[in-house]
């Protein structure tokens, strides 16, 4: 309802030993879902127009990197620890978050957000910010502080990245 695209999710039943978590709570939780996996599949079907891009699955439990857009120099290696590539992994180019992550941390103030609206989708992102805080998500995620539980894309015919939730 709120216009942004996200992962289809199912609710499934889970059993162990042939009786419903549901029923008995034996794992911790009793009700799972069965969410698309994030990879280019599932950008074929949110941006037939644009799916050729490159797919980021954020993680900050990673024993490097905090996935807080800290830019980490030119080189790829620190990137690939904590945007985990979901399309186009075997060029091994992260020239897009590099280009991200130094805006967002080296753009002059009297140029930021022109800077910015060059690499992100502003609108988009404030839309996904917004959605967050009026749906009360307290799961991980920008909204709540924690970089965890969402994608980043950046496409080829519109490379500004957008948030994609997660989880």
């Amino acid at each position: 309802l709120a216009g942004l695209s996200t992962t289809e999710a199912v609710p499934v039943d889970v059993f162990v030993n042939g009786v419903s978590t549901a029923d008995t709570g034996a794992i911790g939780y009793s009700r799972y879902v069965r969410a698309e996996p994030v990879n280019g599949d599932w950008m074929k079907r949110l941006l037939p127009n644009d799916p050729n891009g490159n797919l980021y699955r954020i993680d900050d439990h990673a024993a490097i990197g905090t996935g807080q857009f800290d830019y980490a120099g030119e080189d790829a290696a620190p990137y690939d620890v904590t945007y985990l590539k979901k399309t186009n992994e075997a060029l091994h180019d992260y020239s897009d978050i590099v280009r991200l992550t130094k805006v967002l941390n080296q753009a002059a103030p009297k140029t930021f957000r022109q800077e910015v609206d060059q690499v992100v989708n502003v609108r988009q992102w404030l839309r996904y910010l917004a959605t967050n805080a009026l749906i009360a998500n307290q799961e991980g995620g920008l909204a709540t502080g924690r970089a965890d539980d969402f994608a980043i894309y950046s496409g080829v015919e519109d490379p500004r990245f957008i948030l994609l939730p997660h989880d």
